[in-house]
């Protein structure tokens, strides 16, 4: 929890998310499963031989990975921060994109949900001008604020290919990446 955002890689891919699911997970590694998403010579051969020499040559990267997320299992995706309108009682906008603890990000076949998304569903803004430059470009249709969402991740539903994590901060940054706003939640 008291890594540096800038050490957080961002999760993209189904590659990246089935390496942090078997980290989390503590099943043992379906390499079958990996090196059908990793390979295409894997998934489309058909001959035994040369899957099982494709697969033993995968697995030493495989197990690299998912150990490298073992030892730091956080991450963050980039999402349309999806702000809703300033609220001038509490000054400060909710933030449509972490949505509740049903909503999920689905990478191929597997699925990132937050556990904690209702302490940071709304993000109080106290700087004017800064509550002004959202407002602006959450009205408009070029600029609109992206959320960085950073998370731990913790376990898996073994049922569905699903991490569960917690939101750890949520940055919401314009297009350059400028940081306009932030919040932490408290994460035990």
């Amino acid at each position: 929890l008291k890594t540096p955002t800038t050490e957080y890689e961002r999760l993209e891919t189904g590659e990246q998310a089935a390496y942090l699911y078997y980290a989390v997970a503590n099943l043992p590694t379906d390499y079958d499963v990996i090196a059908s998403i990793v390979s295409e010579k894997y998934r489309y051969s058909s001959d035994g031989f040369k899957k099982k020499e494709i697969l033993n040559t995968l697995k030493p990267a495989v197990d690299e990975k998912i150990s490298a997320y073992k030892a730091k299992p956080i991450g963050y995706i980039r999402a349309n921060a999806v702000l809703g309108a300033f609220d001038f009682d509490r000054n400060g906008f909710k933030i449509g994109a972490v949505g509740d603890e049903s909503a999920y990000y689905s990478f191929g076949s597997y699925q990132l949900q937050f556990k904690n998304t209702a302490q940071v569903n709304f993000i109080a803004i106290k700087d004017e001008a800064i509550a002004r430059e959202l407002e602006s470009m959450r009205a408009g249709y070029s600029n609109k604020p992206i959320a960085n969402i950073y998370f731990l991740a913790d376990h898996a539903d073994l049922d569905g290919a699903s991490i569960k994590a917690l939101i750890t901060q949520i940055d919401i940054v314009d297009k350059s990446g400028r940081v306009l706003a932030s919040i932490q939640p408290k994460v035990n």
